[in-house]
């Protein structure tokens, strides 16, 4: 576990000390570098732009369990981990997910979301989550200089503020909207953490609001992605370019995609997807270019099941 505690701090540092930074969830998405906006959508979307909700032909459920910064030298053990269920009705499309971050048992995020979207006409799709997010901070009682990384100060098993776990938790929302005009090309918007809602232990911390423009086209080569992400970092708001390309073939699909923006912020990515009967496995990568150094990037593998389908792959 101390190993775990000087990284906890630097992660903290790098993402501007923010609860709940949007990062990429399955493997998909991680291999697109989250440029999935305007992207035909799964149960995942309820993460991304929940209108791509109503894209389900059948009911979905979706697992995934992610490592991040894989091979730092100081041994740490950072994690992300998804359980999504999503169905079409005759309402609409509903969706329900539970995602989870951990630092050891040193901190924790939690984000219970439900969705709904609902199609407008024969072009127009939107969508919405709202969610509810718990924040944790424990204390390891083995560990004689334990670090705060929310505070940057050292627990102290003797002081009752410590002496057992602390939590935080409030309500935010998701919208997400996508125009279809034709067959190959859709456009899509969505905003994230649109309320900002506050998760601070001892001082104001609100969530970072994030919004996002993208389109893609789809043509014999694959479906191309390009994304503009405005996002609160810190005290400033920040814009950042996401993309990648997706060739499907049969049963498979390659994919790779990067980022860039200020603050270092560049990453290359790249991935697959296999289909086996009902299920679809899905492996993504990303490695930081800059930032964060010693490390093998972040992996995320996620499995989705596609209920009501045929059982032979077409």
């Amino acid at each position: 576990m101390k190993f775990l505690l000087p990284f906890a701090l630097l992660l903290f540092t790098l993402s501007a000390s923010a609860s709940f930074s949007e990062s990429v969830t399955g493997g998909r998405a991680t291999a697109l570098d989250g440029a999935l906006t305007a992207a035909p959508g799964d149960v995942f979307a309820l993460h991304y732009n929940p209108a791509g909700l109503t894209d389900l032909d059948t009911p979905e459920a979706g697992l995934f369990y992610g490592r991040m910064f894989k091979g730092l030298s100081d041994g740490s053990n950072l994690s992300r981990s998804f359980f999504g269920w999503a169905s079409p009705t005759r309402w609409g499309a509903l969706g329900l997910s539970y995602g989870g971050y951990s630092l050891g048992n040193l901190y924790n995020e939690e984000t219970l979301s439900l969705g709904y979207a609902h199609t407008l006409g024969g072009h127009f799709r939107w969508g919405t989550a709202i969610k509810h997010l718990k924040k944790t901070v424990g204390h390891d009682s083995d560990t004689d200089s334990a670090v705060d990384p929310l505070e940057g100060t050292s627990f102290n098993a003797e002081d009752p503020t410590y002496a057992e776990s602390r939590s935080a938790s409030a309500w935010d929302v998701n919208l997400g909207a996508t125009w279809i005009p034709t067959p190959r090309w859709r456009f899509g918007v969505t905003g994230v953490n649109l309320w900002e809602s506050d998760v601070g232990l001892s001082s104001p911390d609100p969530v970072p609001r994030v919004l996002k423009a993208a389109g893609s086209f789809s043509s014999k080569i694959g479906l191309a992605l390009l994304e503009v992400s405005r996002r609160r970092v810190g005290a400033e708001y920040q814009t950042r370019i996401h993309g990648g390309i997706e060739k499907t073939l049969g049963r498979f699909a390659l994919r790779a995609g990067g980022g860039m923006g200020p603050n270092d912020y560049k990453r290359v990515s790249g991935g697959f997807s296999a289909k086996i009967q009902i299920l679809q496995m899905d492996y993504g990568f990303m490695l930081p270019l800059t930032g964060v150094k010693d490390t093998s990037g972040t992996h995320q593998v996620s499995v989705i099941m596609r209920f009501g389908q045929r059982t032979s792959d077409e």
